[in-house]
């Protein structure tokens, strides 16, 4: 069980985040990242913790960590493209900000993925759904393995994980942004001589609207109740727009998006 001191000292664990985090060179964060998970596993005494991305699209461009203690398996990250993970990540969507189950709930749970975590030894598990600009981007997600624990995680610790995951995600967010500016973006406005403004004057305004809401982490289906048009028609631009912007597939559409902050647009 957590000390009451630790509870109060919160905030000097916070800061210390922060502080390492800002410190950290751009070839170091993501073993720096996986250090301070591992330290807040600890803190909050859980075994097991994932960040995840609400969207299919942007499993392939590195955006999903998952870090356990020693004596848990590792998740498989890939599993997460499984089918029966649709309806898993479906439990974002709730207006709550965070959901808690303990073991008997992910026993008798609906969803195969929550009962498969009871058999395999999960008592508790958390999923908080993580935020940035407005929009939902995804989740993270937690679990204690082991004896039912005594100390269950409560609103105040459930607000507290929300918050590290949400510095987490921007400090995460900019690091894509100064990589993709430093190399991806470098090497294609010289190597092709065509810089991403010029790219950009090749959308459409509809075409623009489509990709800054894909890049905040709508889906084809969100994006076309959005702007009233049908999720084959959203599908039909993203093709167009990988093929004006002379790229290879959708992630390097997500990537060119949040490059040129269309995210924030």
């Amino acid at each position: 069980m957590m000390h009451s001191e630790q509870l109060e000292d919160f905030e000097s664990f916070l800061f210390k985040q922060c502080e390492t985090l800002t410190n950290t060179p751009i070839d170091k964060f993501t073993e720096t990242l996986h250090k301070l998970i591992v330290s807040t596993l600890e803190w909050f005494e859980i075994d097991r913790l994932t960040i995840f991305p609400g969207s299919n699209i942007l499993f392939s461009a590195g955006k999903t960590l998952s870090v356990a203690r020693d004596h848990v398996a590792p998740l498989n990250v890939s599993q997460f493209q499984d089918p029966i993970y649709a309806d898993y990540f479906k439990l974002l969507k709730s207006k709550s900000p965070y959901q808690l189950f303990n073991h008997k709930e992910l026993e008798s749970h609906k969803f195969d993925v929550l009962r498969a975590l009871a058999k395999s030894g999960g008592k508790e598990h958390g999923m908080i759904k993580l935020e940035l600009f407005g929009a939902s981007w995804g989740g993270l997600c937690f679990t204690r393995f082991g004896e039912q624990p005594d100390n269950k995680m409560n609103a105040v610790q459930m607000q507290r994980l929300k918050m590290l995951g949400n510095i987490w995600l921007c400090f995460w967010q900019h690091l894509k942004v100064s990589k993709n500016l430093n190399s991806v973006g470098h090497s294609c406005s010289v190597i092709s001589g065509v810089t991403d403004n010029e790219k950009l004057l090749r959308l459409s305004d509809k075409q623009i609207n489509v990709l800054s809401l894909l890049a905040k982490g709508y889906t084809a289906k969100e994006c076309g109740e959005k702007l009233f048009l049908s999720s084959r028609t959203i599908e039909s631009h993203k093709y167009r727009m990988i093929e004006l912007l002379d790229l290879s597939n959708n992630t390097e559409l997500i990537q060119f998006a949040l490059r040129n902050d269309l995210a924030t647009a």
